[in-house]
């Protein structure tokens, strides 16, 4: 199989002379079959064969490999003959070497090592469950939000709740505020609040506990909506080459992000199931695990269509977006957001803050200027309260008379 990926019969010695011999013929139909591009297999290849002289130099056989290996390859790379100058390189190494020990796991040829437990206190662990199981809150935003915050809490003060007073509470906070932002200190707070609030809902702790978390300075909605100029939006979208398949790929999801508003973890998540074809409607799950159905536009179903016309998209069964290469792994939201970075310097569009969510508050705010009111934008954007809708009233003028309150004026006697 080695032959498949390279033509000069003196690579072709080498590695089948290495020190994983014939193996690698196995190795490169693993990768062949999953679809791995030439590049991405050459280079996986080459890889191994070197990890198989490291191997015999320190005196180790194939079994020894671990996650643990890795630095130490790494650090011998450069007494070898094949030399990393790049982080590029370097980069395709660390993937290679993990596609590799999957492979020889799946095989029986190295061990699996168990997944490590989870090390986080307890306590937490059942905040997280809670905030998922009743809250109904994304995991992620439990995990990524809000655990660290909690865990540094715990793990400085103990799971013995009896033992925190509003002042242990108050000085953490403070220490909190003094290392980060005020935006992450406002998260910090936030986690704190709902911690407590779980502890005193499941009567660990007294609920008077809950007023000793400070309230950080915040003026509510005092900044713009970050978005960018109807025009940029679409030359970002035009800018997609269709005869690619990535380009396909990428004109769908900008598409879904420019027309529809929709976040960046929701066109990860997005599977085939959650497109009605016969009544022109996508599904989303929004936060709260909320689920709300809405329209196909006409422009988007094509977009979907013409990028699933590809032969590369065989093996899906479930997610709709796959990674570009082999072997075309469903894709993440951070994914989804250097993508729009990515199209947008290739555009010349200036984003005036990174990611995709820049193009939810151009949805809106084109909304705006065609006429909507508040309360469709809401809709379309899937927002809760028209609290979080009014912020868009602030470019527009005339539109904040719709949420300003009148001015009290007294009544003349």
């Amino acid at each position: 199989m080695i032959d498949r990926f390279f033509s000069d019969p003196v690579t072709r010695h080498r590695l089948r002379n290495g020190p994983f011999g014939l193996l690698l013929d196995d190795f490169a139909a693993f990768l062949l079959d999953s679809q791995y591009s030439k590049t991405h297999a050459q280079n996986y290849l080459r890889y191994a064969n070197l990890l198989g002289c490291y191997l015999v130099d320190t005196g180790r056989v194939t079994t020894d490999l671990d996650e643990a290996l890795y630095a130490g390859f790494e650090a011998w790379l450069p007494t070898s003959p094949y030399v990393h100058s790049n982080k590029g390189a370097f980069f395709a190494l660390r993937c290679g070497f993990g596609v590799l020990l999957e492979w020889l796991r799946a095989r029986g040829d190295v061990p699996r090592v168990p997944p490590p437990g989870d090390t986080r206190p307890t306590i937490v662990i059942d905040f997280a469950s809670w905030m998922t199981r009743v809250r109904g809150t994304l995991p992620a935003s439990v995990n990524q939000s809000y655990g660290p915050a909690l865990v540094r809490f715990v793990v400085a003060h103990g799971e013995v709740v009896s033992a925190w007073t509003p002042a242990v509470i108050r000085a953490f906070v403070l220490a909190e505020v003094g290392r980060t932002s005020p935006r992450r200190a406002k998260t910090v707070c936030t986690a704190l609040r709902m911690f407590l609030r779980f502890l005193a809902t499941t009567g660990r702790c007294d609920t008077a506990l809950l007023g000793a978390v400070p309230t950080l300075a915040n003026w509510k909605k005092a900044g713009l909506p970050k978005h960018i100029p109807r025009a940029d939006a679409e030359r970002l979208i035009a800018s997609c080459d269709r005869s690619d398949p990535n380009g396909r790929r990428d004109h769908a999801i900008l598409l879904l992000l420019c027309r529809l508003g929709v976040r960046a973890g929701d066109v990860a998540g997005l599977r085939f199931e959650d497109i009605d074809w016969v009544k022109a409607r996508i599904s989303v799950q929004g936060k709260s695990k909320r689920r709300v159905a809405l329209p196909l536009p006409q422009d988007v179903g094509d977009a979907i269509l013409a990028y699933l016309d590809d032969e590369r998209l065989t093996r899906s069964r479930e997610r709709v977006f796959l990674s570009c290469n082999g072997p075309f792994a469903p894709l993440a939201r951070g994914s989804v957001t250097s993508l729009v970075v990515r199209r947008a310097a290739a555009a010349g569009v200036f984003l005036p803050r990174a990611g995709a969510h820049v193009l939810r508050h151009t949805l809106a705010t084109s909304l705006l200027a065609d006429g909507m009111s508040l309360e469709g934008i809401g809709a379309v954007l899937r927002h809760e309260s028209i609290e979080t809708t009014a912020i868009y009233a602030k470019v527009d003028a005339h539109l904040l008379t719709e949420v300003a309150r009148p001015w009290p004026v007294e009544v003349a006697r």
